[in-house]
């Protein structure tokens, strides 16, 4: 009886112990699969973070301000045409609210312009900003919406383009073109009154001095002896002319 018990037991143990081998090695081998997997990760991660140091070596040498912020506003990423735009450091800018830290002017209400972007992923428009010194700056600027694989809003990347020196050159030929206005409004006006005068003198003086010789040499006529008469035509013809052409010059002047 004993003896078949010890054999039962010994059997038992094996069984067991074979059992236990079995679920080590499953364990060991979903152990490795998972440090496998966990290696993997790290790699692919590791060249992502590569992959984005290399996007934001290029993003630096960009002349553009790039800016990445995330949904709350917060400063994520901040390039070097960002510090040399606006002034602040990276180390200084990032973390910071975006639209607080440039004191940001949209043309619209902010939040206007977050509801546009969450709908259509997109938003474009002129903002001034402040840069450290107080200057104001003049951004065309350009937002895009970054989500993950499932839709979920990450980040927004914020392109700025410096046009303060374009805005300015624009008003400047608004200026210089109203003035050219104004002064060719002058130059109308003055050519006006020159011509209303012109016509004045020539309706008022010259008319009325040619009609009046016209009368006078007609009482002349009378009197004048026959030789006479061929010199008076011919001075009562020119007499006609110069009366004609002034009206004509009057009516063209008025």
């Amino acid at each position: 009886q004993d003896i078949g018990d010890s054999k039962h037991i010994e059997k038992q143990i094996i069984q067991s112990k074979a059992e236990l081998e079995t679920q080590v090695k499953k364990r060991n081998e979903t152990l490795e699969r998972t440090i496998e997997s966990l290696r993997e990760e790290v790699l692919e991660h590791q060249k992502d973070q590569r992959q984005l140091k290399r996007q934001a070596q290029l993003l630096d040498l960009a002349y553009d301000t790039i800016i990445v912020h995330d949904m709350k506003g917060s400063i994520t990423f901040w390039n070097q045409g960002a510090e040399n735009t606006y002034g602040w450091a990276r180390e200084q800018a990032l973390g910071k609210i975006s639209h607080e830290l440039l004191q940001s002017q949209f043309a619209e209400p902010l939040i206007k312009v977050m509801k546009k972007i969450i709908s259509e992923g997109f938003w474009e428009g002129e903002v001034v900003h402040t840069t450290a010194s107080g200057r104001h700056v003049i951004a065309e600027s350009r937002w895009a919406l970054q989500m993950d694989d499932k839709g979920v809003p990450l980040s927004i990347l914020q392109i700025d383009r410096d046009i303060t020196e374009r805005k300015k050159q624009e008003q400047e030929i608004q200026d210089h073109q109203r003035k050219l206005r104004a002064l060719s409004e002058q130059v109308i006006l003055t050519e006006e009154q020159q011509r209303r005068k012109f016509a004045s003198v020539l309706h008022d003086s010259i008319g009325q001095m040619l009609a009046f010789s016209k009368r006078e040499l007609g009482l002349l006529e009378k009197v004048l002896p026959d030789s006479a008469q061929d010199s008076y035509m011919k001075i009562r013809q020119e007499i006609n002319k110069a009366i004609q052409q002034s009206r004509e010059l009057t009516s063209d002047l008025s």
